[in-house]
């Protein structure tokens, strides 16, 4: 995975800074509509909402961690081979 990514770092490349608040994520962002999943299936739905909440899910966190030095990597395949 890591020499696929340093090869085609420029597709992947995004700046997204972490967020930092005092308090959890939203309601919206951390629960899936259930009713959505029986009529669409997993895939379609939870695809939405990683797009739709991505920096909060992904790139916020609490103010104590604040001082924390890190990187993230978030990726999506569609099979495993693709990583």
């Amino acid at each position: 995975m890591i020499d696929h990514v340093t090869a085609n770092v420029d597709d992947f490349k995004q700046d997204h800074s972490v967020n930092y608040r005092d308090g959890p994520i939203t309601t919206e962002a951390s629960g899936v509509d259930l009713q959505a999943i029986h009529e669409h299936g997993h895939d379609p739905v939870l695809v939405e909402h990683f797009d739709r909440h991505l920096e909060e899910l992904f790139f916020t966190k609490l103010l104590d961690s604040s001082t924390e030095v890190e990187y993230r990597f978030v990726t999506r395949w569609e099979s495993p081979d693709d990583l």
